[in-house]
């Protein structure tokens, strides 16, 4: 190895470093992410995966959601979208099988509020794995009693709303208008909102 062969790899080496310390200053590496995924199995062995990615260099937060077939072994995107971290902090994405027909349902957190309520979306996933908007909401907490849908908010530090919509999930309109039924507000601190909903 030639002399002058030495000096060239030590510069590149050198230049290297150089660039690796500085991206990592900057938290440009492509490893400063953290990558959060949560399956959940349907019929048909058919996987849902929700998936946050958060990379600390970008402004943006990922939330997809993707499903896999058991006789394939790569996953296909149902859906994905770029979301501001400045304007929600704390948004995130998962699964969860709201009306218990053993298909969940795709949520997609936004911005909060300091009372813990969120910018809600809630998509439908039908079985030709496609994903449709249903309506968006604030709430704290959404749960189903029978057909009716319960959104729960925080008026105050001691006071609980809890707003009523008649489903099936699928049948709420987007506006939410015409499924609104009425609302109740709690203030005992350990009523749950299927408690309330008994007063209704």
């Amino acid at each position: 190895m030639s002399h002058q062969f030495k000096i060239t790899i030590t510069l590149l080496v050198a230049a290297a470093c150089l660039v690796i310390t500085s991206l990592w200053k900057f938290e440009r590496l492509p490893f400063a992410c953290t990558v959060e995924e949560s399956e959940h199995e349907i019929e048909g062995g058919i996987t849902l995966t929700s998936i946050n990615k958060d990379c600390s260099y970008n402004k943006h937060r990922t939330i997809a959601f993707s499903y896999r077939k058991p006789e394939n072994l790569i996953s296909t995107i149902m859906f994905i979208t770029a979301q501001s971290k400045d304007e929600s902090p704390t948004g995130f994405g998962y699964l969860e099988d709201l009306d218990g027909d053993e298909m969940p349902e795709a949520f997609v957190l936004g911005k909060c509020d300091a009372k813990g309520g969120c910018e809600t979306s809630v998509h439908a996933i039908n079985m030709a794995m496609e994903m449709e908007h249903l309506f968006s909401i604030h709430s704290s907490d959404l749960v189903m009693k029978g057909n009716i849908l319960i959104a729960s908010n925080r008026d105050s530090c001691c006071e609980w709303r809890y707003d009523y919509y008649q489903g099936p999930l699928k049948n709420i309109s987007e506006t939410l208008d015409n499924s609104y039924i009425s609302s109740t507000w709690a203030t005992n601190g350990d009523e749950t909102p299927l408690d309330a909903f008994e007063t209704y």
